[in-house]
Formats: structure tokens, sequence, C-alpha cells
């Protein structure tokens, strides 16, 4: 069991998708039209990995307990996500990112719909989808964005996010759902 935490810990961080995408927060301010944005995004990501382990200890009980092993472990973005968007109009802008560490993909529609002196308010539906290494799945976001304008250089960005993403196992010794009494749970 123990092997298999440290076999697959050592896979996520030397094969290319060691990393579930990172969450990106946008400004509600919108490009003027005509105009793109290209960006570069650097992280952190950490993980918990829990494992049953049967006991080896003896008791009068026929069947011993097993105890639980957890493995945490935090992997750095080597590869940068690739946000990108073009604006349609001064209110719209069209986009995504390229996650390659993470094998995943989004694309985005941004639309600004208030905008008054220092006040800005949008919207930022997307979709995902990401073939990571043990889990894909494909999901939804839809956050509400809202950026007030300090001054010419300084702005405060926050947002209400909600998201939702489908996951699956790709391998069923990581599926604690699955028959295998030994998986390991993500």
């Amino acid at each position: 069991m123990v092997a298999r935490l440290v076999a697959a810990t050592l896979a996520l961080f030397l094969l290319p998708g060691c990393c579930l995408m990172l969450g990106n927060t946008s400004t509600a301010r919108t490009l003027e039209k005509g105009t793109g944005e290209v960006g570069v995004t650097f992280g952190v990501t950490s993980y918990q990995f829990q494992t049953s382990v049967p006991s080896t200890t003896t008791s009068p009980s026929p069947t011993p307990t097993p105890t639980k092993e957890t493995l945490n472990v935090a992997y750095p973005v080597i590869l940068p996500e690739i946000p990108f968007g073009i604006a349609i109009t001064d209110n719209v802008q069209v986009g995504g990112r390229f996650a390659p560490q993470s094998l995943g993909v989004e694309l985005n529609t941004k639309w600004r719909f208030f905008h008054e002196d220092r006040l800005h308010m949008a919207i930022m539906p997307s979709v995902n989808y990401q073939a990571w290494l043990i889990v894909a799945g494909a999901g939804a976001r839809l956050p509400l964005l809202i950026t007030y304008d300090i001054n010419d250089n300084f702005s405060f960005t926050t947002d209400i996010h909600g998201a939702y993403t489908q996951w699956r196992y790709t391998d069923k010794n990581f599926d604690p759902n699955s028959t295998n009494n030994n998986a390991t749970a993500w």
C-alpha cells in the first residue's frame, strides 16, 4: 500500500499531468474592442492521499481493523497555465486558458454588465475539461466579478464563485468506491 502511494507521488511529480488547473480570478474590467491579452500563471497545488493498511498487531478479533495512512504532497506548477482573451466589444471578451501541466483546457466569455465611474461588475461563465493522471472531468463555472478602481494604478477585485465539476477516476486502484478494497483515496 505504501509503495503504491510512493509510486503515485513520484509519477505525479515526474509526469506532465501533476496538478489540477489553478483557479484564475479575473477583474470585472474588460479590454477595449479589438485588443487581446495573454498571461502566464504559476502556483503550487497540494494533495492528500489516504490508504488503508492491514493491521499488523495481533488482536483477539478475527478480523483486524485496518489503519489509515495519509500522505500530504505539494506540487509546483512548472509549466505555466496560459490564460488568453480578446475583446469583441468594449463590454464583452472571449477567451480561455490552456494548462499543459494539468492537461486541461477552458473556454470562457466575460460580459461586463455594469460600469459606472470606478465600479465594474461582470459575469464570466466558462466550461472546462481536464484529463489528469488519475482523474478526468468536465465542469462549468459562473463567477460574478466586482472590481473597484481605487486610483489609476490600483484596483480591488472580489468575486462570488459557483463551480461544478464531474470527476471520474481513470484507474480503479484510486477509486475508493470500487470493489478494490485496497484503493487509495485521493
